[in-house]
């Protein structure tokens, strides 16, 4: 929508570019960790090294996960990390 007398805003080159990947693998560890007053669950998967980290409170379903479950994770990349952040949690 066009306002007039609005001056025109131009892309800001130096956001950087977010890309996610999706993993379908079997909980092989579960932690959680309470930061800030949210319940943060920090799963590691058979098919990965890293831990992908989620609150509660942006997919619920996450507290019923157990060790063997099997899902799918879709992800933030973030190069030389241990642990990424996790948008959503998907049993399968």
């Amino acid at each position: 929508m066009d306002v007039v007398g609005a001056p025109e805003i131009e892309p800001d080159d130096t956001t950087p570019e977010v890309t996610t990947e999706e993993i379908t693998g079997t909980i092989t560890d579960i932690r959680t960790a309470v930061v800030d007053g949210n319940s943060i669950y920090y799963i590691k998967l058979d098919e990965s090294e890293l831990y992908f980290a989620i609150s509660a409170s942006k997919d619920a379903n996450v507290v019923i996960l157990n060790n063997g479950d099997t899902v799918k994770i879709t992800y933030v990349v973030t190069e030389g990390a241990a642990i990424v952040n996790a948008s959503s949690v998907t049993a399968q």
